[in-house]
């Protein structure tokens, strides 16, 4: 009996390493890809030099770690393992909240707790610049009008991990920022302290338990702030936006980013999110350039559409350094790597005042 059990294990193991070596070289099987940023590493080329020093050796045993068969499968399991026994999430991006089911992106916290509180100096400085820009291009009848979105550490503080709590400090960027501005008479809006005053009020969830970004309902409520804000810059009446239902059947790409970013086996339990149906109402569409960060991505994106239906297209610069566009006969939303350029000529060529908007 023991060498039919000996047996059979040999026979699992190999038949486990030749499925291994099939799919390292042909992917029969198609496996859902990892979510987060990765990096592919190039078979390294042999050569009698490379072998002789061992980097060939080193390469190659790097490749092969980041391209065996079933790699995804087998992260996932070793993830989803580590969750279930120690209540751990292997990436060091992720960060559990006290409930056990509410997660933030680490730098979310850290920047909420002042760990990366960039100094007075810095931000007087910056600031000052700003107000110059603000004023400069007002001259020209452009608004620039830089707006502090919501945090989801700002919003569940009390969810934030004690070892990271004990680390806070006296104050951080958002806050001083806020008293800069208020200093210098900079206009702005402030749509993180909107939220939180009104926190236990909405009937929607302004964030998915799995999420590092606020939901398509959150992100509307601001958008129409901002287009009533806009009227009352162009004194003209202009194109609007009304939620016509509610679908709660399916999440959005960032309704779960933190949990792709986990690379689970198995799905997790979330909150009800909401995802609003909108209509729109024909009026003045200012021409609008939005500089910001993924957050503008949750109204930008094809299936929301927000600012292409309010707004004369102005562009969009994620983070200032990528000019994202929708491309034409696509619902699949591109993005060139291009350094943009900034010309106060061109964003006011329409008679009307249009607004630039910054996005923090």
């Amino acid at each position: 009996m023991k060498k039919h059990i000996c047996t059979i294990l040999c026979l699992v193991t190999m038949l486990g390493f030749v499925l291994t070596f099939v799919q390292e070289k042909w992917h029969p099987f198609k496996l859902k890809p990892l979510g987060g940023v990765t990096y592919e590493t190039e078979r390294p080329e042999l050569s009698l030099k490379s072998f002789a020093s061992g980097e060939y050796q080193s390469n190659i045993e790097q490749y092969s770690r980041e391209n065996f068969g079933f790699r995804e499968w087998a992260i996932r399991l070793y993830n989803q393992a580590n969750y279930n026994l120690f209540d751990q999430t292997t990436n060091r991006f992720v960060v559990q909240g006290k409930d056990g089911r509410t997660f933030f992106e680490e730098s979310y916290v850290i920047s909420y707790t002042g760990e990366t509180y960039l100094g007075e100096e810095t931000i007087q400085k910056s600031t000052k610049q700003l107000k110059l820009i603000q004023d400069m291009l007002r001259a020209k009848g452009t608004t620039l009008l830089p707006v502090f979105v919501l945090g989801k550490a700002s919003y569940y503080p009390e969810l934030i991990p004690d070892k990271y709590i004990a680390k806070r400090h006296e104050t951080n960027n958002y806050q001083e920022y806020l008293k800069a501005f208020a200093e210098q008479g900079l206009e702005m809006i402030d749509f993180n302290k909107y939220f939180c005053d009104r926190k236990g009020t909405e009937t929607h969830a302004i964030y998915c338990n799995l999420s590092a970004h606020w939901t398509v309902y959150a992100a509307s409520q601001a958008m129409d702030s901002l287009v009533r804000y806009m009227e009352g810059k162009t004194q003209q009446t202009q194109a609007h936006f009304q939620i016509t239902g509610f679908d709660n059947t399916y999440l959005m790409t960032q309704d779960d980013d933190l949990y792709s970013m986990m690379n689970l086996m198995f799905p997790m339990r979330h909150n009800s999110i909401d995802q609003p149906q909108f209509s729109f109402t024909e009026g003045y569409k200012p021409k609008v350039l939005a500089i910001s960060d993924s957050y503008w991505w949750t109204v930008w994106a094809w299936n929301v559409a927000l600012p292409q239906n309010l707004f004369s297209d102005g562009g969009f610069w994620f983070y200032s350094r990528t000019l994202a566009y929708p491309k034409r006969g696509s619902h699949r939303l591109q993005a060139r790597n291009r350094k943009p350029r900034l010309c106060a000529a061109g964003l006011h060529r329409s008679n009307q005042p249009p607004l630039a908007l910054r996005l923090y």
